[in-house]
């Protein structure tokens, strides 16, 4: 951790902090993209989508924050009231610089011209940002005046020549990044931010140019402003894994960037921590670490489960080179443009659809394996209807979307083929997303319906049906008896843990055949941001005693609540999941107490359990630390709980900021005071 007078990084948090509680902000966007518009009705549509960008970037407001030693805010497009005082590998490619590398571009096989306008756009942008810069030094003191001088002379090297040290390509990386959200963007991902930034990081330091704690101070600056208001939907980053050839790809940069986060302890960016078998001790003994500061920081990508299942679809080479886009959503860096959903099953939904096709024949449903059966085929026909069809059928259809002249200039593969990013002109095809929802709720209600009505027959099939028809009403002393008397997911029990295995597999099989004919790539995604709740909203109850409307179990976890084995059990029931199938996106939430790492055998505790989980095939886990007592007080106060993070599903978030459902399901999840 750094030795130095951390005192700006204070001063730059407080301003952001005030910025944020400044409440409802107007907007420029919409006022520049509609000129811009009305300027261009006859131009064909990718000119005047790169027109647009144009206009934004020559127009938006330049904001310089006090203190902050990086150029480049999305505040311009987002000003306070009516007073404020004065990548993929391409896009974060710190190795070219925009005029140097971009205009390189002009010299291969197409020379669109929206391509050419979102360019020169950008180049003018990183220009405005250096005059800017020098005109708000002659109204600062020396000491500042001095270091708003010198952040303008990084600009101006940055437009029109390669970074030559960390800090110019740290600015850099800034500010394409602020441009792809000024434009739009959403859920925009710094990618394997310690790999492309660790040879300038190295060199500095070997050269004496720049110093660690220099380097902190830098890297605390950009972590402190992706936290900016409406940086837009959850900006993401990726460290550690392997390279390209398989090697270990962990260093230092990838030390500081957990040193930095657990320092500034704010939502964003998203960090995920990609780990390997290869990685060092000290690499995970510095994750727990994080995770210990309380703020759902980072989350852990296993490396050893990911890139096997990736090589599928991309080679290994490719796969290797996997970083989380936005939440959990896994991507190809620099050669993949975008998800374009295929759609979700929701499998508590499938067992009702099931049961209510089953109503005149119930009677004759005469065993469990036969009621699972026919909810697996289920949950086959409706992966099927999700792609198109049957396998090889060819009919999916992705919705249409426009076209990205400045994102598709980042991306592999675009330039080089005159294809927009939405027209499949990048390395890779889009990737199309089939989500599932509500596992541990599925596996408990078949679990219920197995004990009470095939086992101890306390109930008929009929009767469970007409219980989750009616909401339990009158029927309270049943419910209860279903609520508290089911086996359920995530405690350990190889008899309830095989229906969840029966129920993943079927779905991760019924998309993976989708790949075969050459339409994919389709990739299982399980994982719903905060669909739980709102998919709740709309499934009757259901047989685990869930009553109607309630939350669904959350990504691929237990129904919340009925992990009561502890956390051990519930690695070992994830474990038994056959995850070679897993592709897209996948979460696991776990929450345990503050006072469990209080001390070093805590800590430890945590760390192994960590380890036995990705030795066990886990792809990914994220890790709450802190006191059940704090949520709800904050319920209560929430003016006193401003800084309280939470891991929310594939992202992080202040506490106090979400809404009182996913209060409740977080406060619900099941806290663990031991490893």
């Amino acid at each position: 951790m750094p030795s130095f007078d951390d005192s700006r990084i204070r001063a730059l948090d407080a301003h952001i902090r005030e910025l944020d509680a400044a409440g409802v902000r107007r907007t420029t966007f919409y006022r520049l993209v509609t000129e811009s518009l009305r300027s261009t009705p006859e131009d064909p549509t990718p000119i005047r989508r790169a027109k647009v960008f144009a206009h934004l970037m020559d127009n938006v407001e330049l904001v310089v924050l006090p203190c902050e030693l990086l150029a480049g805010s999305i505040l311009g497009m987002w000003p306070v009231a009516e007073a404020l005082p004065s990548y993929e590998e391409r896009r974060a490619e710190a190795r070219g610089a925009v005029a140097d590398y971009l205009r390189r571009r002009r010299a291969g096989q197409v020379s669109d011209q929206a391509t050419l306008i979102a360019i020169d756009a950008a180049i003018r942008f990183v220009r405005r940002y250096a005059d800017r810069l020098d005109e708000e030094a002659t109204r600062a003191d020396d000491t500042r005046g001095c270091e708003l001088r010198s952040m303008a002379d990084v600009c101006r090297r940055v437009a029109d020549h390669v970074p030559g040290t960390f800090r110019e390509a740290l600015q850099l990386v800034w500010l394409v990044h602020v441009a792809a959200n000024i434009d739009g963007g959403n859920a925009l991902s710094f990618a394997r931010f310690d790999q492309y930034m660790h040879p300038f990081y190295k060199r500095d330091l070997d050269e004496g140019v720049m110093t660690r704690d220099e380097a902190f101070e830098l890297l605390a600056c950009m972590w402190l402003k992706i936290n900016e208001p409406h940086m837009r939907t959850v900006q993401s980053v990726c460290i550690g894994g392997t390279t390209p050839s398989g090697d270990c790809a962990v260093n230092d940069l990838s030390r500081l960037c957990l040193e930095v986060a657990r320092a500034v302890r704010r939502p964003y960016p998203n960090m995920a921590a990609r780990i390997s078998s290869r990685s060092p001790d000290w690499y995970l003994g510095e994750i727990t670490e994080t995770i210990k500061a309380g703020f759902g920081q980072p989350m852990i990508l296993n490396d050893d489960a990911w890139v096997p299942n990736l090589a599928r679809l991309y080679g290994i080479e490719n796969a290797r080179d996997y970083y989380n886009m936005g939440c959990v959503e896994i991507m190809v860096m620099g050669k993949v443009g975008q998800w374009r959903g295929a759609g979700a099953v929701c499998f508590p939904e499938v067992l009702a659809d099931v049961l209510t096709e089953k109503r005149d024949s119930l009677d004759r449903v005469v065993t469990f394996e036969e009621l699972l059966v026919a909810c697996t085929d289920r949950i086959r026909e409706k992966v099927d209807a999700l792609c198109g069809g049957p396998p090889g059928s060819g009919r999916f259809t992705a919705p249409e979307r426009g076209c990205d002249p400045f994102g598709s200039a980042l991306l592999e593969g675009c330039v080089e083929s005159g294809r927009d990013m939405y027209d499949g002109g990048c390395v890779f095809p889009d990737i199309h997303p089939v989500g599932a929802a509500g596992l541990g709720t599925v596996t408990d209600s078949l679990s219920a319906i197995r004990r009470f009505v095939f086992e101890e027959k306390s109930l008929s099939l009929g009767e469970m049906v007409h219980l989750l028809e009616t909401n339990f009403q009158g029927h309270e002393d049943v419910r209860t008896m279903l609520d508290q008397g089911t086996p359920c997911f995530g405690n350990d029990l190889p008899h309830v843990d095989e229906i969840a295995m029966r129920v993943f597999s079927a779905f991760n099989d019924a998309v993976g055949r989708h790949n075969r004919d050459g339409s994919g790539p389709f990739v299982t995604v399980f994982f719903t941001y905060n669909g739980h709740v709102y998919q709740g909203e709309a499934v009757g109850a259901t047989a685990n005693g869930r009553r109607a409307w309630d939350t669904l179990s959350n990504g691929i976890g237990p129904s919340q609540g009925r992990d009561r084995g502890g956390p051990t059990a519930l690695i070992n029931s994830i474990c038994r999941l056959d995850h070679s199938g897993v592709t897209g996106a996948y979460a696991l939430n776990m929450k345990f107490t503050a006072q469990l790492v209080a001390d070093h055998e805590g800590t430890e505790g945590l760390r192994n359990l960590i380890q036995a989980y990705l030795r066990g095939g886990g792809p990914q886990v994220q890790i709450n630390v802190l006191n059940q007592a704090d949520l709800v007080a904050a319920q209560r106060e929430p003016g006193k709980y401003g800084n309280l993070v939470v891991r929310v599903g594939g992202y992080s978030e202040y506490f106090v900021k979400l809404d009182r459902h996913l209060q409740d399901e977080i406060i619900r999840r099941s806290t663990h005071d031991r490893a």
